[in-house]
């Protein structure tokens, strides 16, 4: 345990930097879990919507709750999430359209050689 925290230590503080939630999806994800082996779907649902809305990658796990004939949670999640998501604009209220657009713009440069070309992305700690 005390191994673990030390490798993560510079792991952890890096997803800080870059704004990153790993460690709060992979919380969602276990605890998700843990609701749903006691038949706790609700929770269960809930904890994988906001993993969902914060990573929408993360979306194919609706996929495979469905193929493991779980179509009741999927189905609440699949609804949870897409209520947070909309409910995830209620703050910017008309603004919404440009929002949008900055987030595309910011998107676009995350993916660009310049932002691979930085030097924190240059090195071990990128790595990891």
């Amino acid at each position: 345990m005390v191994c673990g925290l030390l490798m993560t230590g510079r792991t952890a503080q890096s997803d800080i930097y870059h704004g990153q939630i790993n460690g709060l999806i992979l919380l969602l994800l276990v605890v998700g879990l843990r609701a749903a082996f006691a038949r706790r779907l609700r929770v269960a649902a809930a904890c994988w919507a906001v993993m969902i809305v914060f990573k929408p990658f993360l979306g194919v796990l609706v996929f495979y709750l469905l193929w493991k004939r779980q179509g009741r949670v999927a189905l609440l999640t699949l609804g949870a999430s897409g209520l947070l998501f909309l409910a995830s604009f209620v703050p910017v209220g008309t603004n919404a359209l440009a929002v949008i657009g900055e987030w595309q713009s910011v998107s676009r440069f995350a993916s660009s050689p310049q932002f691979g070309a930085l030097p924190d992305n240059q090195s071990v700690y990128g790595l990891l």
